[in-house]
């Protein structure tokens, strides 16, 4: 019989540390966040736009643009010059025609001038508003070109309260703005 000095192998057991409350909290937290961070991410995806709807938009936005523009080219009302496309307009007003005088502004900016003119006494709005071309300073900004005109306003009285008070005079102010039409060269009337 051999005997053998050896000592039988020890098993070692490895305890582990008991996690701490701070650990078991951090833990929770950090699950927590995930899930919302996906839950997140979830909910953009449905939201932003596919491809296939950003593509559909931007063709419909083309196609607009393409209507607006073929609006233009086709808007054929005004004079091959700022001065024959105002003095169509004042014809058209004076003879009280506004919808021919309309077609004489820019698509984009007549039912505001509609509206303006709707909003005015006619009569009044001929009177004081459209003065001959001759009577019209001409200036150039950039594209635009302006017909300008000032008239003195003669001291007036103004009832208040009964009393009748002196309300002064001074200038009043007033410009048309026409652009060149960069399809088929008309001038059109802008705004006031």
């Amino acid at each position: 019989m051999e005997t053998s000095n050896e000592q039988p192998a020890q098993e070692t057991q490895v305890i582990s540390p008991k996690p701490s409350k701070k650990r078991k909290i951090i833990k929770i937290v950090l699950v927590v966040a995930g899930v919302l961070m996906v839950l997140l991410v979830f909910l953009f995806s449905m939201i932003k736009p596919s491809p296939l709807e950003h593509y559909r938009w931007q063709k419909e936005a083309e196609q607009k643009l393409a209507d607006q523009e073929k609006m233009i080219c086709d808007d054929v009302y005004g004079g091959d010059t700022p001065e024959e496309t105002y003095t169509m307009y004042r014809d058209a007003m004076t003879q009280k025609d506004v919808d021919k005088a309309m077609l004489y502004v820019d698509l984009f900016n007549r039912d505001r001038m509609r509206k303006y003119i709707d909003g005015q006494d006619l009569d009044d709005f001929i009177k004081n508003d459209l003065p001959l071309l001759d009577g019209l300073k001409k200036t150039q900004e950039g594209q635009y070109i302006f017909f300008t005109y000032e008239r003195y306003v003669p001291p007036f009285m103004i009832d208040v309260d009964g009393k009748n008070m002196p309300g002064g005079d001074y200038n009043d102010f007033f410009r048309y703005r026409l652009v060149q039409n960069r399809c088929n060269d008309k001038w059109k009337i802008v705004g006031l």
